[in-house]
This record gives C-alpha cells, structure tokens and sequence, in this order.
C-alpha cells in the first residue's frame, strides 16, 4: 500500500495458511525528501559488505543467507 492507505486482506486465508503479517512504516514525503537530500549532500552513507565478482554471487548469497554480514554487497559483472 506504498501509494495509499487502503488495502483489502483475505483474512481467512491468512489464517488458514497460518501466514503471518508484518507492518511497516515508512515515513512521509518529507521525511523521504529530507533522505535524499541529506545523500545527495553525502552526509549519509551506504554500508559496503564486499564486493564480489559475479562468479562468487552464490558464495554471497549463502553469506547472506546466515547472516554472515553486514551491508551490501556489490557484484562486479567486468
């Protein structure tokens, strides 16, 4: 519901299939504007796990998949 706050939910499938549901909040258009200001000034910098060659991609992603990391990581394609 990114573009509003009206959305339908099918709770009897949420429950049937014991789903679970999870909110977030994402601030105003102020607060995103503030953000992308505050970067563009780069007083807000990105978190850098790595960089890997595209031939290492799987080895990454079991990385990320223990949670093994902190950041992005970067894959090279060159």
């Amino acid at each position: 519901v990114t573009d509003g706050y009206l959305s339908q939910l099918h709770l009897g499938q949420l429950f049937s299939k014991e789903l679970t549901l999870y909110g977030v909040f994402m601030g105003t258009n102020d607060d995103l504007r503030d953000i992308v200001l505050a970067a563009g000034e780069g007083k807000i910098a990105s978190a850098i796990h790595k960089s890997v060659p595209l031939e290492e991609v799987a080895s990454a992603h079991a990385e990320m998949e223990e949670s093994q990391h902190f950041g992005k990581f970067i894959v090279s394609v060159a």
